[in-house]
């Protein structure tokens, strides 16, 4: 009920936001200063740090609400774990490990995010697109663009990566494929030509 709660409210606050946007300077990638808030005693307003533009709170919140749950499931902590094997922030949120072998996790890419170039020996990976848009790329093959609804069958064996696009969020459902001694090896950062 929660959940139906949040996504109606969502639906609500972007359809109000679409009436009462201020027009912002379309060059600018708007970043906001969380505790940077304005009040005129009519309207709350939120100020852009990079070029002052000011958006209406609903829009700000309808804003945060999408990219904070990214997809069907929350978005999770920090991916402080696996940090090192990314370029860019990532959030991940355990939902099953290891039942029978198997571990699924939601992970959850900020914009321009992406995973290291890696192979997942014996078992292989599923990966299930949930949110926002992105790329999958097996090693000497072109990128693939993702969306929600789109299913991934990574063999065993196969080195690849995946990710965010550079201005958009994206989440998927990642499965382990159980195998005895199954193992992760991570390899090299994907390079900024390969992501482009």
């Amino acid at each position: 009920m929660k959940k139906v709660t949040g996504i109606l409210l969502t639906i609500l606050l972007l359809l109000v936001s679409s009436i009462i946007l201020v027009a912002c300077n379309k060059d600018c990638k708007h970043e906001f200063d969380v505790e940077v808030w304005q009040n005129d005693s009519t309207h709350h307003w939120h100020s852009c740090t990079k070029c002052d533009e000011k958006l209406n709170y609903a829009v700000r919140y309808a804003q945060f609400i999408t990219s904070y749950n990214m997809g069907v499931f929350n978005r999770g902590a920090e991916n402080t774990v696996y940090a090192k094997y990314f370029t860019g922030k990532s959030y991940l949120e355990p939902l099953a490990k290891s039942w029978y072998g198997v571990s699924a996790s939601n992970v959850v890419f900020e914009p321009s995010c992406r995973n290291n170039w890696h192979i997942h020996h014996k078992g292989g990976q599923i990966l299930l697109v949930t949110g926002g848009n992105g790329w999958y790329q097996e090693w000497n093959h072109k990128p693939v663009k993702l969306n929600p609804g789109d299913v991934v069958n990574i063999p065993a064996g196969v080195k690849h990566w995946h990710g965010s696009g550079k201005d958009k969020w994206f989440s998927h459902l990642a499965i382990e494929v159980p195998a005895e001694n199954g193992k992760t090896q991570w390899c090299e950062p994907v390079s900024d030509r390969d992501y482009e």
